[in-house]
């Protein structure tokens, strides 16, 4: 990042699952409202998931396998329970049963101020990387 002239106070790694969540979040507080989710092959590396959704896929209609599926990634991402999350998913599995939103959703949300440790994350305006065409002469 040093050498692309990103400010320091903007130089934090992320991950690319980490930019879209943010990116999410940003657009549902401006209030858009998405019609489709779309994962790419990342999504496909997570076992308990990746079996979830086939299992919901092969028990009932796609349209409401992807709602639970969204409702799901969305209680991993918001409650930060993802290990827990795909643990409970495989032992549901495992007893040869689907997840039920809603219980799970009783289970992993915490109480209202319990909202875990604040990580601080900085993401630069998609005007800043401006800065960085315009500051050419400064990493030469």
């Amino acid at each position: 990042m040093a050498r692309a002239c990103v400010p320091e106070d903007r130089q934090i790694a992320l991950s690319k699952p980490e930019i879209a969540i943010a990116e999410i979040d940003r657009l549902r507080a401006a209030g858009v409202r998405f019609g489709c989710v779309l994962a790419d092959a990342g999504y496909g590396s997570s076992g308990p998931y990746r079996r979830c959704w086939d299992a919901l896929t092969a028990a009932g209609p796609l349209r409401q396998a992807c709602r639970i599926m969204v409702g799901l990634l969305w209680l991993a991402h918001d409650q930060t329970c993802e290990a827990e999350l795909a643990a409970a998913l495989s032992a549901i599995l495992a007893r040869g049963e689907l997840p039920v939103l809603g219980d799970l959703r009783s289970r992993f949300t915490r109480p209202e101020g319990d909202g875990g440790p604040d990580v601080p994350v900085c993401i630069p305006s998609a005007g800043s990387y401006d800065d960085l065409i315009q500051g050419r002469g400064a990493a030469a």
